[in-house]
């Protein structure tokens, strides 16, 4: 009967680290936006017109880490957003690189808005 007086605290102590490792876990704000930002620089610089592929895939997994933060799903939510990120950055490369330098005919078309 000792042995379980005993017990009891320990197990109390267990359950209460448990609950606050639960509440450190925080979503991925800053890495959401910080890919959001990405997008919208990537696409100032144009590369949705030339690169739609590399945005198509950046705005799909910024997507899908929205859908995993709001399952409190933090960490696949933050690998998802940091990939978001990563798409976005090699898009808005492509769109100001020497290969897509010359803006006209039909690449150009549509004008800037």
């Amino acid at each position: 009967m000792k042995k379980l007086v005993y017990l009891i605290p320990v197990l109390l102590l267990g359950v209460v680290c448990i609950a606050l490792l639960n509440a450190c876990a925080k979503a991925p704000d800053e890495a959401i936006m910080s890919a959001e930002d990405a997008i919208k620089a990537a696409a100032a610089a144009g590369a949705d017109e030339a690169s739609p592929t590399l945005m198509g895939k950046a705005r799909g997994f910024l997507q899908e880490a929205k859908v995993l933060s709001e399952q409190k799903r933090y960490s696949d939510a933050g690998k998802k957003a940091g990939s978001a990120k990563i798409y976005a950055e090699k898009a808005g490369k492509y769109a100001q690189g020497p290969h897509n330098a010359k803006k006209g005919g039909a690449e150009g078309e549509g004008g800037e808005e």
